[in-house]
């Protein structure tokens, strides 16, 4: 398919505009305690140990009063920073949906903990230091509202004291405080004034049992429960704010959004809480697994505390009673009925797989009442703890309780990566797919104003910290109304800005213009500082949206759906827009969208291409397993399989000899040996050999020559293939050694007689941006005709030659290069372009080496002089970001910013 898959990842002039919006409440600064999603067995272990611990905490007390009649303050996940007193100081809480008070270590506590783990330096308040900081005493409002009515035994001046015993035997007890506390007030968009709030809340002065740990320890606990005491409770009452919070817990990176207030954007559905519930109980419907619906008895889900489905934000994983449990686990392993499961840490299920987990699991969706669905998807619910190994999400709720009640619990890997509303006002909670690291609307009661409330991280841990961000222009503004402002099968609002339309390039002679079409998706972090970055596909003549729909656009696209339906479109959590604006580009003329009423505008090649560019300003470029040189890549085949064991020694010593070491050569023998090995590679997946090739239904690109049962052939036509990136199907790609001869080039509708290349299928993308409604969402233009993953309409030239003189053009001129492969690409091998690369006779500054993400090995890097680097990564296919999507928004961050890979 990738004659030349030349793709070029430019940083750029080009307009950007940031819309400014309207106002919002208060803002809380949030991050992860384990800093998103932690990899290895260290992790499961730290998994298991919370929430063994929260939940002896919250079932063993979920009945027990609090000083009478309040609720079990539990341990989170996600952790803040407060400023209380005068002169105020900061503390860190955790932030819990299911405690009902805030509560904060006071000077003089016995057997407080006076360390972290988490690396924060703890504070313990002191209310003889705040000149605003008094005592609650027991007959006081606040005190009597905690025992529903004042105490028998309460004297005049005497303190408002409360005790906790916890299910596991940790303690609490010590007496409240009322002080101010200083919040976020957001007073514009992305920005925030300083608002005091007096608010009581418990000063801890004894902790027994975990409570006193070092591993989690922070400061305090900040809740965000039902009852009239919470925080919530307190600043609604004084008239400050609506009880209503939202928040979006980002699970990749850590940090998120927190804020108190009235969501205007985006649009959440939501689903009744069930009255008088200790927790945010919810009433569930059903299940499905991978589209089929769970056989489940009718009286499962019940509406009370044991039987009711409760929402916490503290859990980490999701608990399930044995009746769901079971029928659950059953369908998500059927995927992989191989799969050969071990228990890790005594209590995970975890498994050896080496492929995309999103391809080889199928998603879960529970269904609520109120039509309010929550889907699950495999990398959501799996955690890798090594580099090929991976456990369960999913856990047995009787696993986790001493007394053996069943409940349902979903925790943190349901939640992150979701805002979710909590509607306190209207006893609603809802949540949407969204992602944590941008931003979204909130209304301020006062003006009636909206402002936009951004993602915040208040550690120096996240990967996408800004760093040595290469600078660019701003010039100008978008196009008048290239705005894209909704998409056909996506549900909710951008995580960012889109814009769509086309760049019109007038010849000096007057005919017809060629039409450009562009899809520009701002970066959903800070689009007026992060680079931009163009993104063109090879082919040659092969769209842009090949990158938007199946490697690192903002959605994940699902399958089509019977009778020719849209796909169902869920946010990415690995797109390339979490870190960089990022264009689209159909190009050559003729390409996809782009197109020309002047049909003579259709014969190109490299370097019209390349001038048809020529307005980019460029600053440095990114190509991803492209070819770049006849010697080179030609030679690279061979090597290649027998270095992967896919041909014998006694074959590859045949081509040795009959080529002489040189495989571009036409001599008889060699090409006798090239046959035989050609034959023996004709039925692998070119673009990554260790995939099956998947058969379309239509049978239409089946390679009837295949000598494969037919057993096989059917692999991937089962239905409900959680959201396939890219079926495959059988047959091998490009010829082999085809793709750098000169001269005009034979694209693949030709060679297939206008059947897709063997081996893709871009059905998805086809019946998406083929659609109507679609179109005009997206500015395409009529003219343009049927879009089409590759075309048949241009005449393309390979006229440039090797790209090796191009590239030390570059590098002399001082920009930043940085050459990527896949290590399991047969279409184009990664030791030619290791070969190449090391052609250039540059310095090495940077010695072969393994570089990681999460603590595990991803692939390998070596940099030269001239801010060239070659880098590989492990076990990805043709399209990186298609097989190692998480692995590579890493290597693309860190590159953009210029630090160390």
């Amino acid at each position: 398919m990738d004659l030349k898959r030349r793709i070029l990842l430019l940083l750029l002039l080009f307009s950007v505009q940031f819309i400014c919006l309207v106002k919002g409440n208060v803002v809380f600064k949030v991050q992860h305690k384990f800093g998103g999603r932690g990899l290895g067995r260290s992790a499961l272990n730290a998994f298991r140990a919370h929430d063994s611990f929260r939940h002896g905490r919250m079932l063993g007390a979920v009945d027990l009063p609090l000083g009478g009649n309040g609720q079990p303050t539990d341990a989170a996940l996600y952790y803040t920073k407060l400023s209380i007193g005068n002169p105020s100081n900061d503390y860190h809480v955790q932030v819990d949906t299911g405690s009902d008070i805030l509560w904060v270590n006071c000077v003089g506590c016995d057997k407080c903990p006076t360390k972290s783990d988490l690396k924060i330096a703890l504070k313990q308040y002191d209310l003889k230091a705040s000149s605003t900081g008094k005592a609650v005493t027991c007959d006081q409002d606040f005190c009597s509202a905690m025992f529903n009515g004042p105490s028998s035994d309460c004297k005049v001046g005497a303190l408002c004291d409360y005790a906790v015993t916890y299910g596991d035997g940790s303690r609490t007890e010590g007496y409240f405080v009322r002080d101010y506390i200083k919040l976020d007030e957001v007073t514009g968009n992305l920005q925030t004034s300083s608002m005091n709030g007096s608010i009581a809340f418990g000063c801890s002065s004894k902790q027994s049992g975990e409570l006193g740990s070092s591993s989690e320890a922070v400061d305090g606990i900040l809740g965000f429960g039902q009852a009239n005491t919470s925080v919530l409770s307190q600043l609604a009452s004084s008239g400050k704010v609506k009880k209503i919070f939202s928040h979006c817990l980002d699970g990749v990176n850590g940090g998120g959004i927190f804020a108190i207030g009235q969501l205007v954007q985006p649009k959440v559905e939501s689903t009744p809480l069930v009255p008088n519930e200790a927790h945010y109980n919810v009433i569930m419907k059903s299940i499905e697994v991978g589209g089929d619906s769970l056989d489940l008895p009718t009286d499962l889900f019940g509406t009370g505390s044991q039987r009711g489905t409760i929402i916490d934000s503290g859990t980490t994983l999701a608990y399930l009673p044995d009746e769901i449990y079971e029928p659950l686990m059953g369908k998500v392993m059927a995927r992989q009925p191989n799969l050969k499961t071990q228990i890790v840490e005594q209590q995970f299920k975890c498994f050896d797989y080496s492929g995309n987990v999103d391809n080889g699991f199928p998603y879960v969706t529970f269904h609520f009442e109120g039509s309010l669905t929550l889907t699950v998807y495999p990398h959501e619910y799996l955690f890798k703890i090594s580099d090929e190994e991976w456990c369960i999400g999913w856990q047995s709720s009787g696993m986790q309780t001493k007394d053996g009640k069943e409940i349902t619990l979903l925790g943190d890997i349901v939640l992150s990566n979701k805002l979710v509303v909590y509607d306190l006002e209207n006893q609603t909670i809802g949540w949407t797919e969204h992602n944590c690291s941008s931003s979204i609307k909130v209304r301020d009661e006062k003006s009636g104003n909206s402002y936009t409330v951004g993602a915040h991280d208040i550690s120096s841990s996240s990967i996408l910290s800004r760093g040595n961000v290469l600078p660019y222009a701003v010039s100008g503004t978008a196009p008048k109304g290239s705005l894209v402002s909704s998409l056909p099968g996506f549900n909710g609002g951008f995580p960012s800005k889109h814009y769509a339309g086309y760049v019109k390039l007038v010849d000096r002679d007057g005919r017809p213009p060629k039409n450009i079409y562009y899809y520009f998706v701002s970066s959903e972090r800070n689009p007026t500082t992060n680079p931009v970055v163009l993104w063109l596909n090879g082919g040659p003549g092969c769209s842009g949206f090949d990158g938007f729909v199946y490697e690192h656009g903002p959605f994940n696209f699902g399958a089509v759906k019977k009778g020719g339906g849209l796909p169902t479109l869920h946010l990415n959590p690995y797109s390339w827009s979490k870190v960089s604006n990022i264009i689209y580009l159909d190009s050559p003329t003729g390409v996809g969208f782009s197109y020309s009423a002047n049909t003579s505008k259709y014969k190109t090649g490299d370097l019209q291409t390349a001038l048809d560019t020529h307005n980019f300003l460029l600053k440095g470029y990114m190509i991803g397993n492209g070819l770049c040189d006849d010697t080179f890549d030609g030679n690279a085949l061979v090597p290649f399989s027998h270095g992967m064991g896919l041909i014998s020694d006694h074959l590859f010593k045949e081509a040795e000899v009959g080529c002489n070491g040189n495989y571009n050569n036409n001599e008889k023998d060699c090409e006798f040996a090239k046959k035989k090995i050609d034959k023996v590679l004709d039925d692998l997946n070119i673009y990554d050999i260790l995939e099956p090739c998947y058969h379309s239904h239509s049978g239409a690109n089946e390679n009837t020559s295949s000598k494969l049962p037919e057993s096989f052939k059917q692999l991937g036509m089962s239905s409900g293939k959680p959201l396939p990136v890219r079926k495959r199907m059988f047959g091998r790609a490009w010829p082999f050694r085809a793709p750098v001869k000169a001269g005009i080039i034979p694209l693949w509708p030709e060679l297939m007689d206008n059947h897709l290349p063997p081996c893709t299928d871009d059905s998805v993308a086809r019946v998406w941006l083929n659609n109507k409604e679609v179109r005009k969402a997206i500015h395409a233009d009529p003219e343009s005709g049927e879009w089409n993953l590759c075309t048949s309409r241009i005449s393309y030239n390979n006229d440039a030659g090797s790209m090796i003189s191009y590239h030390k053009n570059l590098t002399a001129r001082g920009y930043r290069i940085l050459i990527y492969s896949g290590d399991h690409d047969m279409c184009v091998p990664f030791t030619g372009t290791q070969a190449w690369t090391e052609s250039l006779g540059y310095k090495v500054v940077d010695e072969w080496r393994p570089w990681e993400t999460n603590g595990q090995v991803a692939g390998f890097i070596q940099g030269y002089a001239h801010n060239f680097t070659f880098l590989t990564i492990k076990g990805a296919g043709h399209t990186v970001p298609e097989y190692k999507p998480q692995e590579s928004l890493y290597f693309y961050s860190r590159w953009l910013q210029g630090k160390t890979i």
